[in-house]
């Protein structure tokens, strides 16, 4: 886009480099002489409207750059197996829409795709390496991190974590169920699951992924817990006794009646409260080590039971007692079938 009076001004550059910050003295003064004219200020008006259509959603400072990769990916285009777009119009379709001049429609495509590299780059290059663990089935694994930290794992939960915190986070990544004790700092602590990320200072609470929702549950102190999946950064603040809830991009916090239940499991005890019976398997076969099946007239009952370091036996003689069940051996699982 050019005018009369200024035939080599790009205001695709001027703009971009606007945005960032980069324009020095001289060239403001330039851009201010281009915006005099009416029309001109009309095409940078349309071009700032647009560009905030386009611009990505504010995250909360302390985000890990993997969950703002998150939020990108989310609202760049998605294509299925052939490479087609699909029906509904992502944000840079709609935005590209807006825009008729080629060469505009060529720099913003190209300002959101380097954005998108710069922020992938800025991950891969910049974090530091990690240290993962796995505890195995039927086992428990305490863990000391760098600053003091303690983290308690449960039965087939991994962790990631550096060797040593440096930066301005204090970052680790896990999927499974933990319990975090956080030294206190002025220096975030984060969390990062698939779901959620749980950002602190200085507290204690347990993060639990598995089943159909990532569960935050905070014994003492405040956390913040913020959604990776959602298109719209979603961040919620819980306190003490509280227990928040992530399922499909959505966060909802509730009171817990009974909070000891959701933390049984650091001394042996598994705690079932009306939950389905193939919630309740997996949970005994991490537990246990052992596979622990049902034929299908069984899986959709639901339980509740408490069992305090009972032997494997034990545990699996029960729960068919509750469903009038019979518990067939194998030679390395269990079964549950009907009578």
């Amino acid at each position: 886009m050019k005018t009369n009076n200024h035939k080599n001004f790009d205001i695709n550059e001027y703009f971009v480099r606007w945005l960032d910050g980069r324009l020095n003295a001289a060239e403001q003064h330039r851009l201010d002489a281009w915006l005099a004219a009416e029309e001109n200020r009309k095409a940078w008006d349309r071009l700032q409207a647009v560009w905030r259509v386009s611009e990505p959603p504010v995250v909360p400072e302390g985000t890990p750059v993997a969950a703002q990769w998150r939020h990108l990916a989310n609202r760049l285009p998605k294509v299925t197996k052939a490479g087609r777009a699909l029906a509904s119009p992502s944000i840079l379709d709609q935005v590209l829409d807006r825009i008729r001049a080629p060469r505009v429609r060529a720099a913003f495509a190209g300002s959101l795709m380097l954005a998108a590299f710069a922020l992938v780059y800025s991950f891969y290059s910049s974090a530091p390496q990690l240290r993962e663990v796995t505890v195995p089935f039927g086992q428990q694994m305490e863990i000391v991190l760098s600053d003091g930290s303690e983290v308690l794992l449960n039965a087939g939960s991994s962790i990631k974590y550096p060797d040593k915190f440096t930066g301005d986070i204090r970052l680790v990544e896990m999927e499974g169920e933990a319990y975090f004790k956080i030294e206190s700092d002025e220096i975030p602590f984060v969390v990062a699951t698939e779901r959620v990320s749980t950002r602190v200072l200085g507290t204690e609470f347990n993060v639990r992924t598995w089943d159909s929702a990532t569960k935050v549950f905070v014994y003492s102190g405040r956390v913040a817990v913020h959604s990776n999946i959602a298109v719209q950064a979603t961040e919620v603040e819980i306190l003490p006794n509280q227990l928040a809830i992530c399922k499909d991009e959505s966060i909802t916090v509730q009171p817990t009646e009974r909070p000891g239940d959701l933390l049984s499991w650091r001394h042996g005890r598994l705690v079932f409260s009306n939950q389905p019976l193939p919630e309740i398997l997996a949970e005994v076969r991490r537990i246990y080590g052992v596979e622990v099946t049902a034929d299908n007239r069984l899986l959709g009952q639901r339980l509740s039971a408490t069992f305090d370091k009972e032997p494997f036996l034990k545990v699996v003689e029960s729960l068919a007692a509750t469903l009038n069940a019979q518990v067939v051996q194998g030679e390395t699982a269990v079964s549950l079938r009907s009578r």
